[in-house]
């Protein structure tokens, strides 16, 4: 199943997020500016609240195997077809037969090895399309939260949470994938202000215009 990703202001009056998007926490009955009593995580009235995953998995995976089977069943299949035709020895200048070792014809081995390669390329094509088909995106495990407070980004992932504060953000930066309809948001921050590995990407998927709404909202929150 694909990870759907959502972005709304969470208002008091929004039934459909019952829960606390950090934790999960029912709050249910619960006013919107409290804290969550599992997690302590601020209230959510009027706040932003990005919904995505931390990593890409699944078909590119699937798409790199294919380019780098691909590649090998075109450099070894050119070089079989080309020494079609080869002797097996070759003459020396005093008269001698010795073995082609250089360029001899393609034996059973290399015939067998480019059908393997050939079999993993159409494999995973049609892999590819059958998951294509029915739907399965690119987006997979490790959901990521960024909520954006007036003081910070909040990042909940994997359990944990950490804020990137607001003065050591520079801005937000959107790069489209060359595989599928996915962006990655990246928040490029300050040299020095936060430590490497503090800034954990965000993936999101879907169409076009709603990753670019996503990034127009995001920015309003913080303009460059």
């Amino acid at each position: 199943m694909s990870l759907v990703v959502t972005m709304q202001r969470v208002t008091p009056s929004d039934a459909s997020h019952p829960h606390c998007p950090v934790c999960g926490y029912d709050r249910a009955g619960i006013a919107s500016d409290s804290p969550c009593p599992e997690c302590g995580a601020e209230g959510f009235s009027g706040l932003l609240v990005v919904h995505g995953t931390a990593r890409i998995r699944g078909d590119l995976g699937l798409i790199a195997l294919i380019c780098l089977s691909a590649l090998m069943l075109f450099v070894f299949g050119t070089s079989a077809v080309m020494r079609i035709g080869n002797a097996t020895t070759i003459t020396t200048s005093n008269g001698r037969l010795l073995p082609n070792y250089v360029n001899p014809p393609p034996d059973v081995g290399d015939w067998i090895f480019i059908a393997v390669l050939a079999a993993v390329v159409a494999i995973s094509l049609c892999r590819l399309l059958r998951r294509r088909r029915f739907g399965a995106g690119v987006l997979r495990t490790n959901p990521i939260v960024w909520t954006f407070h007036p003081r910070g980004i909040d990042i909940a992932s994997d359990g944990s949470r950490r804020l990137i504060p607001r003065h050591a953000i520079k801005r937000i930066e959107c790069r489209d994938s060359l595989f599928g309809s996915v962006s990655q948001f990246v928040l490029v921050v300050k040299t020095l202000s936060v430590p490497l590995g503090s800034t954990p990407v965000l993936y999101v998927e879907g169409p076009k215009e709603t990753r670019r709404g996503m990034l127009r909202k995001m920015r309003e929150q913080y303009p460059e």
